[in-house]
């Protein structure tokens, strides 16, 4: 069931200049301010937002991954559409390298932060249903196969007749590239797991943490 166009996200200037290494005392930074602020501005013209999700129960091929406890599973599709993708790739072919590489910061944090919401949307429905969800699964990290993104495409294209063009590639990568794709299993009478933490999170060199690593 598509969903979700009644949620709105700003970027964070912190999180987005943190990521591409633009602090206080640089000498780009009042510049990189002034664009940051008009991209913020028009962001709506260039996103196509669509926060997707589907219900299935646990097939074969993924049931290795998920505890007994739980017996259904909700596939989640969040995309920014192709229209930024554009944007940033004439910025690039104008020579406005700093714009585009904003911008697509930027689209990062923004989708980082539409994934967030529609997890807890899910979370929320789950336990208006007594039920309780696993952690995000994310296909490509830790030990969860890239593979999983063709089995949350695939059922989300056959059960929902989606009206937006998403897919994958021979190598299991999603598109649009502004996209992510994720898994929570299901199940009734438990207590939801606690989703990501940035302060034990592997991914060392991560530039849109939110918290210190924890020693």
């Amino acid at each position: 069931m598509p969903i979700v166009k009644n949620y709105t996200c700003e970027p964070r200037k912190n999180i987005v200049f943190n990521s591409i290494d633009c602090f206080e005392d640089s000498p780009v930074y009042e510049y990189a301010t002034e664009v940051f602020e008009s991209l913020k501005d028009n962001l709506n013209e260039f996103l196509d937002l669509s926060m997707i999700y589907t219900n299935v129960e646990i097939a074969k091929e993924i049931e290795f991954h998920i505890p007994k406890c739980y017996n259904k599973l909700c596939l989640c599709f969040v995309t920014l559409g192709t229209k930024v993708l554009d944007k940033i790739q004439e910025y690039f072919e104008e020579d406005s390298y700093f714009e585009g590489m904003l911008l697509d910061s930027i689209c990062d944090d923004i989708l980082f932060q539409y994934s967030n919401k529609l997890a807890q949307h899910i979370k929320e429905l789950a336990e208006n249903n007594n039920q309780g969800v696993s952690k995000k699964i994310s296909p490509g990290d830790d030990q969860y196969p890239m593979e999983y993104n063709k089995f949350i495409i695939d059922n989300l294209i056959e059960k929902e007749k989606l009206d937006i063009n998403i897919g994958y590639t021979e190598s299991y990568m999603i598109y649009p590239v502004k996209s992510l794709a994720f898994i929570y299993a299901q199940g009734d009478n438990i207590k939801s797991e606690k989703d990501h933490n940035c302060a034990l999170c592997k991914n060392t060199d991560c530039k849109f943490r939110e918290e210190k690593i924890c020693h």
